[in-house]
Protein backbone atom coordinates (compact mmCIF):
# COMPACT_ATOMS: atom_id res chain seq x y z
CA UNK A 1 0.00 0.00 0.00
CA UNK A 2 2.65 2.51 1.01
CA UNK A 3 4.82 1.65 -1.99
CA UNK A 4 1.75 2.24 -4.12
CA UNK A 5 1.16 5.66 -2.57
CA UNK A 6 4.84 6.57 -2.89
CA UNK A 7 4.86 5.50 -6.55
CA UNK A 8 1.66 7.46 -7.24
CA UNK A 9 3.13 10.58 -5.63
CA UNK A 10 6.40 10.16 -7.51
CA UNK A 11 4.76 9.87 -10.92
CA UNK A 12 2.06 12.52 -10.67
CA UNK A 13 2.04 15.99 -12.17
CA UNK A 14 -0.76 17.31 -9.94
CA UNK A 15 -2.22 16.84 -6.47
CA UNK A 16 -3.96 14.79 -5.33
CA UNK A 17 -2.39 12.00 -7.39
CA UNK A 18 -4.44 9.42 -9.23
CA UNK A 19 -5.20 6.17 -7.42
CA UNK A 20 -3.29 3.28 -9.08
CA UNK A 21 -5.66 0.79 -7.46
CA UNK A 22 -8.87 2.45 -8.66
CA UNK A 23 -8.52 3.78 -12.18
CA UNK A 24 -9.91 7.24 -12.79
CA UNK A 25 -10.24 8.13 -9.10
CA UNK A 26 -8.17 10.45 -6.92
CA UNK A 27 -6.02 9.00 -4.16
CA UNK A 28 -8.25 9.50 -1.12
CA UNK A 29 -5.71 8.93 1.62
CA UNK A 30 -3.47 11.17 3.70
CA UNK A 31 -0.21 11.29 1.77
CA UNK A 32 1.81 14.38 2.75
CA UNK A 33 4.35 12.14 4.48
CA UNK A 34 4.83 10.23 1.24
CA UNK A 35 5.32 13.52 -0.61
CA UNK A 36 8.09 14.40 1.87
CA UNK A 37 9.61 10.93 1.36
CA UNK A 38 9.53 11.39 -2.41
CA UNK A 39 11.31 14.74 -2.06
CA UNK A 40 14.00 12.96 -0.03
CA UNK A 41 14.31 10.38 -2.79
CA UNK A 42 14.56 12.97 -5.53
CA UNK A 43 17.21 14.95 -3.65
CA UNK A 44 19.27 11.77 -3.24
CA UNK A 45 18.69 10.62 -6.82
CA UNK A 46 16.65 7.54 -5.92
CA UNK A 47 13.40 6.06 -7.19
CA UNK A 48 10.44 4.89 -5.09
CA UNK A 49 11.96 1.46 -4.35
CA UNK A 50 15.03 2.83 -2.56
CA UNK A 51 13.10 5.80 -1.18
CA UNK A 52 10.76 3.34 0.53
CA UNK A 53 13.65 2.24 2.78
CA UNK A 54 15.15 5.71 3.13
CA UNK A 55 11.80 7.06 4.35
CA UNK A 56 11.57 4.44 7.09
CA UNK A 57 15.07 5.13 8.41
CA UNK A 58 14.69 8.90 8.11
CA UNK A 59 11.36 9.00 9.96
CA UNK A 60 12.82 6.98 12.83
CA UNK A 61 15.94 9.16 13.00
CA UNK A 62 13.96 12.42 12.88
CA UNK A 63 11.59 11.17 15.59
CA UNK A 64 14.54 10.20 17.81
CA UNK A 65 16.14 13.61 17.28
CA UNK A 66 12.86 15.42 17.98
CA UNK A 67 12.10 13.56 21.21
CA UNK A 68 15.69 13.96 22.43
CA UNK A 69 15.46 17.73 22.02
CA UNK A 70 12.00 17.77 23.58
CA UNK A 71 13.16 15.74 26.59
CA UNK A 72 16.15 18.02 27.11
CA UNK A 73 13.90 21.10 26.99
CA UNK A 74 11.37 19.62 29.41
CA UNK A 75 14.18 18.65 31.79
CA UNK A 76 15.46 22.23 31.65
CA UNK A 77 12.12 23.38 33.07
CA UNK A 78 12.72 21.45 36.29
CA UNK A 79 15.03 22.13 39.20
CA UNK A 80 17.48 19.40 38.23
CA UNK A 81 18.34 21.18 34.98
CA UNK A 82 21.99 20.24 34.85
CA UNK A 83 23.73 19.45 31.59
CA UNK A 84 24.10 15.82 32.64
CA UNK A 85 20.39 15.57 33.44
CA UNK A 86 19.45 16.93 30.03
CA UNK A 87 21.82 14.58 28.23
CA UNK A 88 20.50 11.59 30.17
CA UNK A 89 16.89 12.60 29.50
CA UNK A 90 17.59 13.00 25.79
CA UNK A 91 19.29 9.61 25.57
CA UNK A 92 16.65 7.76 27.57
CA UNK A 93 13.79 9.31 25.59
CA UNK A 94 15.28 8.46 22.21
CA UNK A 95 16.07 4.92 23.33
CA UNK A 96 12.63 4.26 24.77
CA UNK A 97 10.87 5.74 21.74
CA UNK A 98 12.68 3.41 19.36
CA UNK A 99 13.07 0.30 21.52
CA UNK A 100 10.30 0.20 24.16
CA UNK A 101 7.76 -2.56 23.44
CA UNK A 102 4.70 -4.09 25.07
CA UNK A 103 5.37 -6.66 27.78
CA UNK A 104 4.08 -9.44 25.53
CA UNK A 105 7.53 -9.48 23.91
CA UNK A 106 9.06 -10.56 27.24
CA UNK A 107 6.43 -13.28 27.51
CA UNK A 108 7.43 -14.73 24.15
CA UNK A 109 11.12 -14.52 25.02
CA UNK A 110 10.53 -16.30 28.32
CA UNK A 111 8.29 -18.98 26.85
CA UNK A 112 10.57 -19.72 23.90
CA UNK A 113 13.52 -20.02 26.30
CA UNK A 114 11.66 -22.58 28.39
CA UNK A 115 10.84 -20.37 31.34
CA UNK A 116 7.55 -21.24 33.01
CA UNK A 117 4.78 -23.57 31.94
CA UNK A 118 3.19 -23.04 28.55
CA UNK A 119 -0.23 -23.09 30.23
CA UNK A 120 0.72 -19.95 32.16
CA UNK A 121 1.33 -17.94 29.04
CA UNK A 122 -1.75 -19.30 27.23
CA UNK A 123 -3.91 -18.03 30.09
CA UNK A 124 -3.01 -14.46 29.09
CA UNK A 125 -5.46 -14.85 26.23
CA UNK A 126 -3.25 -13.40 23.47
CA UNK A 127 -3.48 -15.08 20.08
CA UNK A 128 -0.34 -16.98 18.95
CA UNK A 129 1.33 -16.47 22.34
CA UNK A 130 3.51 -18.16 23.27
CA UNK A 131 5.19 -18.98 19.96
CA UNK A 132 5.55 -22.61 19.03
CA UNK A 133 9.24 -22.72 18.14
CA UNK A 134 12.13 -22.62 20.57
CA UNK A 135 14.85 -20.02 20.96
CA UNK A 136 18.38 -19.47 19.73
CA UNK A 137 20.57 -17.28 21.95
CA UNK A 138 17.45 -16.27 23.85
CA UNK A 139 15.50 -15.09 20.79
CA UNK A 140 12.51 -17.12 19.45
CA UNK A 141 13.17 -18.88 16.14
CA UNK A 142 9.54 -18.79 14.95
CA UNK A 143 8.94 -16.80 11.77
CA UNK A 144 7.79 -13.26 12.58
CA UNK A 145 7.41 -14.17 16.25
CA UNK A 146 7.19 -10.45 17.10
CA UNK A 147 4.03 -9.94 15.00
CA UNK A 148 1.75 -10.97 17.88
CA UNK A 149 3.07 -8.06 19.97
CA UNK A 150 0.68 -5.80 18.03
CA UNK A 151 -2.30 -8.14 18.33
CA UNK A 152 -2.66 -8.27 22.10
CA UNK A 153 -6.28 -7.06 21.81
CA UNK A 154 -8.38 -9.24 19.45
CA UNK A 155 -9.26 -7.69 16.08
CA UNK A 156 -7.23 -4.59 17.00
CA UNK A 157 -3.83 -3.37 15.83
CA UNK A 158 -1.70 -1.85 18.60
CA UNK A 159 1.48 -0.82 16.80
CA UNK A 160 4.48 0.90 18.35
CA UNK A 161 7.55 2.55 16.75
CA UNK A 162 9.93 -0.41 17.19
CA UNK A 163 7.48 -2.73 15.44
CA UNK A 164 6.98 -0.41 12.48
CA UNK A 165 10.71 0.18 12.09
CA UNK A 166 11.50 -3.55 12.21
CA UNK A 167 8.71 -4.25 9.75
CA UNK A 168 10.23 -1.59 7.49
CA UNK A 169 6.88 -0.05 6.58
CA UNK A 170 6.82 3.75 5.97
CA UNK A 171 3.14 3.98 6.75
CA UNK A 172 1.45 7.28 7.54
CA UNK A 173 1.60 6.77 11.30
CA UNK A 174 5.38 6.31 11.13
CA UNK A 175 5.96 9.28 8.81
CA UNK A 176 3.91 11.50 11.13
CA UNK A 177 5.96 10.76 14.27
CA UNK A 178 8.43 13.66 13.89
CA UNK A 179 5.57 16.10 13.28
CA UNK A 180 3.63 14.73 16.24
CA UNK A 181 6.60 15.31 18.53
CA UNK A 182 6.87 18.89 17.28
CA UNK A 183 3.20 19.27 18.24
CA UNK A 184 4.09 18.05 21.76
CA UNK A 185 6.88 20.65 21.86
CA UNK A 186 4.38 23.35 20.87
CA UNK A 187 2.09 22.19 23.69
CA UNK A 188 4.98 22.39 26.18
CA UNK A 189 5.86 25.91 24.99
CA UNK A 190 2.18 26.89 25.31
CA UNK A 191 2.01 25.63 28.88
CA UNK A 192 5.32 27.14 29.99
CA UNK A 193 5.33 30.29 27.86
CA UNK A 194 4.65 32.66 30.72
CA UNK A 195 2.84 35.15 28.43
CA UNK A 196 -0.93 35.77 28.21
CA UNK A 197 -2.58 33.69 25.50
CA UNK A 198 -4.27 36.44 23.49
CA UNK A 199 -4.66 37.36 19.83
CA UNK A 200 -2.16 40.16 20.37
CA UNK A 201 0.44 37.51 21.07
CA UNK A 202 -0.15 36.10 17.58
CA UNK A 203 0.09 39.59 16.10
CA UNK A 204 3.43 40.23 17.84
CA UNK A 205 4.78 36.82 16.84
CA UNK A 206 3.32 35.86 13.42
CA UNK A 207 6.09 33.29 12.89
CA UNK A 208 4.77 31.31 15.87
CA UNK A 209 1.25 31.54 14.47
CA UNK A 210 2.32 30.23 11.07
CA UNK A 211 4.47 27.46 12.55
CA UNK A 212 1.67 26.25 14.84
CA UNK A 213 -0.84 26.27 12.00
CA UNK A 214 1.55 24.60 9.55
CA UNK A 215 2.45 21.81 12.00
CA UNK A 216 -1.14 20.87 12.75
CA UNK A 217 -2.15 21.13 9.09
CA UNK A 218 0.80 18.90 8.19
CA UNK A 219 -0.16 16.36 10.86
CA UNK A 220 -3.68 16.17 9.46
CA UNK A 221 -2.40 15.70 5.91
CA UNK A 222 0.21 13.14 6.98
CA UNK A 223 -1.86 10.97 9.35
CA UNK A 224 -5.28 12.48 9.87
CA UNK A 225 -6.16 10.50 13.00
CA UNK A 226 -3.29 12.07 14.95
CA UNK A 227 -4.93 15.49 14.84
CA UNK A 228 -7.43 14.45 17.52
CA UNK A 229 -4.76 13.36 20.01
CA UNK A 230 -2.22 16.14 19.53
CA UNK A 231 -4.84 18.81 18.97
CA UNK A 232 -6.42 17.84 22.30
CA UNK A 233 -3.00 17.90 23.99
CA UNK A 234 -2.30 21.39 22.66
CA UNK A 235 -5.76 22.58 23.68
CA UNK A 236 -5.30 21.18 27.19
CA UNK A 237 -1.96 23.00 27.45
CA UNK A 238 -3.71 26.26 26.53
CA UNK A 239 -6.39 25.73 29.17
CA UNK A 240 -3.80 24.92 31.84
CA UNK A 241 -1.84 28.05 30.88
CA UNK A 242 -4.92 30.14 31.66
CA UNK A 243 -5.40 28.19 34.90
CA UNK A 244 -1.81 28.98 35.93
CA UNK A 245 -2.61 32.65 35.40
CA UNK A 246 -5.41 32.37 37.98
CA UNK A 247 -8.45 31.83 35.73
CA UNK A 248 -11.21 29.45 36.81
CA UNK A 249 -12.04 26.47 34.61
CA UNK A 250 -14.89 27.83 32.48
CA UNK A 251 -13.21 31.17 31.61
CA UNK A 252 -9.97 29.26 30.97
CA UNK A 253 -11.72 26.99 28.46
CA UNK A 254 -13.39 29.95 26.76
CA UNK A 255 -10.15 31.94 26.69
CA UNK A 256 -8.12 29.04 25.29
CA UNK A 257 -10.77 28.38 22.63
CA UNK A 258 -10.76 31.99 21.55
CA UNK A 259 -6.95 32.09 21.49
CA UNK A 260 -6.81 28.91 19.36
CA UNK A 261 -9.22 30.18 16.72
CA UNK A 262 -6.54 31.99 14.69
CA UNK A 263 -4.13 29.06 14.23
CA UNK A 264 -7.01 26.62 13.70
CA UNK A 265 -8.51 28.81 10.97
CA UNK A 266 -5.12 29.24 9.28
CA UNK A 267 -4.48 25.48 9.49
CA UNK A 268 -7.80 24.81 7.75
CA UNK A 269 -6.81 27.22 4.98
CA UNK A 270 -3.43 25.53 4.55
CA UNK A 271 -5.01 22.05 4.44
CA UNK A 272 -8.10 23.03 2.42
CA UNK A 273 -6.98 21.40 -0.82
CA UNK A 274 -6.35 18.11 0.93
CA UNK A 275 -9.59 18.28 2.95
CA UNK A 276 -11.59 18.97 -0.22
CA UNK A 277 -10.15 15.91 -1.94
CA UNK A 278 -10.58 13.48 0.96
CA UNK A 279 -13.48 11.05 1.19
CA UNK A 280 -13.75 10.82 4.95
CA UNK A 281 -14.78 7.48 6.52
CA UNK A 282 -17.61 7.30 9.05
CA UNK A 283 -16.44 8.17 12.54
CA UNK A 284 -17.66 7.05 15.93
CA UNK A 285 -16.67 6.21 19.50
CA UNK A 286 -17.53 3.11 21.50
CA UNK A 287 -16.14 1.39 24.59
CA UNK A 288 -14.03 -1.74 24.09
CA UNK A 289 -15.89 -4.53 25.88
CA UNK A 290 -16.18 -8.29 26.14
CA UNK A 291 -13.40 -10.46 24.77
CA UNK A 292 -11.59 -7.43 23.35
CA UNK A 293 -10.43 -6.05 26.68
CA UNK A 294 -9.40 -7.14 30.14
CA UNK A 295 -7.01 -5.79 32.80
CA UNK A 296 -4.25 -8.30 32.00
CA UNK A 297 -4.05 -7.44 28.31
CA UNK A 298 -4.36 -3.74 29.13
CA UNK A 299 -1.26 -4.01 31.32
CA UNK A 300 0.57 -6.05 28.68
CA UNK A 301 0.19 -3.10 26.30
CA UNK A 302 0.55 -0.14 28.67
CA UNK A 303 2.67 -1.52 31.50
CA UNK A 304 6.03 -0.74 29.89
CA UNK A 305 5.33 2.89 28.87
CA UNK A 306 3.65 3.57 32.22
CA UNK A 307 6.76 2.37 34.03
CA UNK A 308 8.96 4.62 31.89
CA UNK A 309 6.65 7.58 32.50
CA UNK A 310 6.71 7.02 36.26
CA UNK A 311 10.50 6.86 36.31
CA UNK A 312 10.63 10.13 34.36
CA UNK A 313 8.11 11.72 36.73
CA UNK A 314 10.15 10.75 39.78
CA UNK A 315 13.31 12.05 38.12
CA UNK A 316 11.83 15.40 37.13
CA UNK A 317 9.90 15.89 40.36
CA UNK A 318 12.08 14.51 43.18
CA UNK A 319 9.50 15.45 45.80
CA UNK A 320 7.19 12.88 44.28
CA UNK A 321 9.80 10.13 44.61
CA UNK A 322 8.67 9.28 48.15
CA UNK A 323 5.16 8.71 46.86
CA UNK A 324 6.22 6.95 43.67
CA UNK A 325 4.79 3.60 44.78
CA UNK A 326 1.41 5.19 45.46
CA UNK A 327 1.52 7.05 42.16
CA UNK A 328 2.47 3.90 40.25
CA UNK A 329 -0.33 1.92 41.87
CA UNK A 330 -2.88 4.67 41.16
CA UNK A 331 -1.91 5.05 37.52
CA UNK A 332 -1.97 1.30 36.96
CA UNK A 333 -5.22 0.65 38.79
CA UNK A 334 -7.28 3.66 37.66
CA UNK A 335 -7.98 2.50 34.07
CA UNK A 336 -8.63 -1.06 35.24
CA UNK A 337 -11.08 0.23 37.84
CA UNK A 338 -12.82 2.31 35.17
CA UNK A 339 -13.05 -0.77 32.96
CA UNK A 340 -14.55 -2.86 35.76
CA UNK A 341 -17.02 -0.09 36.59
CA UNK A 342 -18.08 0.13 32.97
CA UNK A 343 -18.69 -3.65 32.83
CA UNK A 344 -20.75 -3.51 36.02
CA UNK A 345 -22.90 -0.68 34.64
CA UNK A 346 -23.37 -2.47 31.32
Amino acid sequence: MDLMILTAVHGTDRMPPRDPWLSGERLSYYHLGHVAADILGRLSGNGPGTTFNLATATAGALAALAIAGLAADVTALGRAATRTAKVVAAGVSATTLLLLTPLIGLVNLAAASGLGERAWWVMLGVANVPVEAGAREGVPTAFWWWWSSTRVLPDTISEFPAFTLILGDPHAHLLSMPLSLIAVAIAVATFEGGAPLTWRRWQRDPERLFLTSAVFAAIFMTNAWDIFVYGALWGAAGILAFRRAGWSWLPAIVGASRWAMAPVALALVVAYGFIESLDAPPLGLAPVLGEHSDPVRWLLVWGAPLTAALVALAFLRPRLANNSATAAFSLAVAPVAAWVGLLINV
